[in-house]
């Protein structure tokens, strides 16, 4: 493979992993203004969230499998190199146990309120 297929495969993968990284926040955004009663500084979020029409319809449970697993796809994204390995430390491979427990409760957590 060439040195300049790499390199564009590399910047694609560091751009959708910013993309993923901002739709996480957003979905973070727009649990927090779930939980408020007043306007929200992040005026932004909350019309774009009423113009979709997700204001007050999503779960807060959903919200949280949104937030983590959008969170975990961007960090794996955002550290691997162009020949797709991850490039960390052995102690940063945490994230990806703690998400699978976070997922694990927030699916359990719906399955005994259903």
């Amino acid at each position: 493979m060439r040195s300049s297929e790499a390199q564009k495969r590399a910047a694609a993968v560091k751009k959708l992993s910013i993309v993923v990284g901002v739709a996480g926040q957003l979905v973070l955004w727009q649990g927090r203004l779930r939980q408020q009663t007043r306007l929200s500084p992040v005026v932004l979020t909350w019309r774009l969230a009423t113009v979709i029409g997700y204001k007050g319809r999503i779960s807060a449970t959903a919200l949280g499998l949104a937030s983590v697993s959008l969170g975990v796809i961007h960090f794996y994204t955002m550290e691997i190199d162009y020949k797709r390995v991850l490039q960390v430390r052995p102690y940063a491979y945490l994230p990806f146990p703690l998400a699978a427990i976070a997922i694990g409760y927030l699916v359990a957590k719906t399955a005994s309120s259903a």
